[in-house]
């Protein structure tokens, strides 16, 4: 278990939670569940907030860069609710410029996730995520809408990853995720459409 928490003078409090259960046997391996939690800001209209936010995180749990929700940056009006390489959705425009935002509405992460090493070479990864906003005041503020749902939606990715040198001076690396969206994102895009996303990439390290 991971605990981080950040207590700053102006009433800021906040914190993340992580719970991973890993079993599994030779060549593979389960996590049941992953279960990540971000603290949320509860009253916008004070001098306090609760929000948890990152500088760059770029987690390599829950699907990582395979997932459809960490590996997007998805635009909300003129900012994102979530950054590339990154779980929180911390409303900020960039992670590289300006300031944090500690005012969000936090993000329950619920995953389970399925690794298979088939080669010492060749390993595949599969994973689920359920995600809910913890509390969405920030989020109804700033579009000025209210009664947003909570749930954000069901995010399905399956990854692999190849060393032909068995080491990291050279790896490949190709996903495909989907994201199914249920009421609180239908609420704030007013689509239910599933969205895609795919990678391919190779790494070079000398």
């Amino acid at each position: 278990m991971k605990h981080v928490a950040l207590i700053g003078a102006g009433g800021m409090l906040a914190g993340m939670l992580r719970q991973t259960a890993p079993t599994g046997c030779q060549f593979i391996e389960f996590d049941l569940p992953d279960f990540d939690l971000t603290n949320r800001d509860q009253v916008m209209t004070t001098l306090g907030a609760g929000g948890f936010d990152t500088i760059v995180d770029s987690p390599v749990f829950a699907g990582g860069e395979f997932s459809y929700w960490n590996s997007q940056a998805i635009g909300l009006i003129t900012v994102k609710l979530t950054q590339k390489n990154s779980l929180v959705p911390s409303l900020r425009t960039s992670k590289t410029e300006g300031q944090p935002n500690f005012v969000n509405p936090g993000l329950l992460l619920l995953n389970l996730g399925y690794d298979a090493e088939l080669t010492p070479k060749f390993k595949l990864v599969f994973n689920g995520n359920y995600l809910q906003f913890v509390n969405t005041s920030s989020v109804e503020l700033f579009i000025n809408q209210n009664d947003l749902a909570n749930p954000i939606g069901l995010d399905l990715s399956g990854g692999a990853i190849y060393r032909p040198w068995l080491n990291n001076n050279v790896i490949f690396k190709a996903s495909a995720a989907v994201f199914s969206p249920l009421s609180g994102w239908e609420d704030i895009y007013e689509t239910a459409d599933t969205r895609f996303a795919f990678l391919s990439e190779l790494e070079l390290r000398f």
